[in-house]
């Protein structure tokens, strides 16, 4: 079946819409429709082939991702009782965990959700706190800029029990990206200073992402 040149107007061997015809379908019009679906699946069938692969996105030893690829992609990165080290600042700790690194290409980010558990054996009581999603790891005791690209900071609560994370996020634009080093972290700091210690977390973290290719320059 050869897709037609125009949009099909409804037209068939049995009616003609430009005369306002009101007859009832008959089976050459249902012959018709088959072949208009017919065209429009082998049509998008074979656009479907001409799309570009996509690298895998690629998790770190203790992440499993899985991807789903089409013009948008998917990527849930699940893990299980990652150790966070926290580190001590000068008015908050903060800690970091690399999850995964990006393919090559200009990275436009549409959407990140998180569905975690946290928990500390070495905080006693319980600390307020901070969490996001960034291209790098926190270096101090306030999570912004890079440190926030993929979900800006989110309210938590560390403590010995687990505490539930669920959050939104989104990009404001593209991030360039020629090298496959467009990184995921996840980010935590505390409000208060509770000294040094461990944060386990587990659960996903799902992203919503677009390779818009890598861009060539010219001397």
């Amino acid at each position: 079946m050869v897709y037609p040149t125009k949009v099909w107007d409804g037209d068939s061997v049995n009616r003609d819409p430009a005369l306002a015809q009101k007859k009832s379908p008959d089976w050459r019009d249902w012959n018709r429709m088959i072949a208009e679906v017919a065209a429009t699946q082998t049509v998008l069938n074979t656009v479907r082939g001409q799309l570009p692969e996509v690298e895998d996105i690629v998790p770190e030893t203790e992440v499993t991702a899985e991807n789903v690829y089409g013009v948008v992609n998917k990527t849930t990165l699940t893990f299980d009782d990652i150790s966070i080290a926290v580190a001590e600042g000068s008015t908050k700790e903060f800690g970091s965990a690399l999850l995964a690194t990006f393919p090559a290409g200009s990275i436009h980010l549409l959407g990140a959700k998180v569905d975690l558990t946290l928990a500390s054996s070495d905080y006693d009581g319980v600390e307020e706190g901070d969490l996001s999603l960034g291209v790098i790891a926190a270096t101090d005791r306030a999570l912004t800029g890079d440190d926030v690209t993929w979900m800006a900071a989110k309210e938590v609560t560390f403590a010995a029990e687990e505490a539930a994370v669920v959050g939104l996020g989104a990009s404001s634009g593209a991030v360039s990206d020629s090298e496959g080093d467009l990184e995921v972290h996840l980010n935590l700091c505390m409000d208060q200073g509770g000294g040094a210690g461990t944060v386990v977390v587990s659960g996903t973290v799902e992203l919503t992402w677009v390779n818009l290719g890598s861009v060539q320059t010219t001397e």
